[in-house]
């Protein structure tokens, strides 16, 4: 019955390191993992003493195996904590690389595209739309689940917070914003 208990606790342990996520909700997730093993640790913990005192009362010394079982757990829950940190981090690497990737495809999308959509003026370079193309990406991502005219006063003064160049206004940029929000 303890091995079968232990044995639970090492599989949460392989699902912890292969879980997968975005960076924010890799966290959270590895967190979850990591206090649900602790959780099942301690409710081992809690049911072995349970156990091992009611072989006592029967009469039988367990004192010795409690104790062993005791720091068997103690044991399995500092490996799966550290497993736990050490998933999160890898997940949490993993996912910022995917999002570096996942930009530099919009990236290069709005670079190939920009020049045939009409709010773009004459002539103007890439570099003029680039951070608004980026800004709204990143936006729809932050807002998820978010209509764009339901949060365009958000994404007003999160653009006025954030902006670089004093002359890209919102009124300016929200077009381009829009494209990239929308984009699939």
């Amino acid at each position: 019955m303890i091995l079968n208990r232990l044995g639970k606790l090492v599989a949460l342990a392989f699902v912890a390191l292969f879980v997968g996520c975005e960076q924010t909700a890799t966290q959270q997730k590895a967190d979850q993992i990591r206090n649900t093993a602790q959780k099942e640790a301690e409710g081992v913990r809690d049911r072995t003493q349970k156990e091992a005192e009611e072989l006592r009362v029967r009469g039988q010394n367990v004192t010795e195996k409690a104790d062993n079982v005791d720091a068997a757990i103690e044991k399995q829950a500092d490996v799966l904590e550290e497993q736990g940190e050490t998933a999160a981090d890898s997940i949490e690497a993993q996912g910022e690389e995917l999002a570096d990737e996942l930009e530099s495809a919009e990236d290069t999308y709005w670079r190939e595209n920009y020049s045939s959509r009409p709010y773009v003026t004459n002539n103007a370079p890439y570099e003029s739309y680039r951070d608004a193309y980026l800004f709204g990406w990143r936006a729809k991502k932050r807002y998820a689940g978010k209509e764009f005219d339901a949060i365009t006063a958000d994404l007003e003064r999160d653009w006025n917070a954030q902006r670089k160049n004093a002359d890209q206004t919102w009124e300016s940029v929200k077009e381009a914003v829009r494209d990239a929000w929308n984009r699939k």
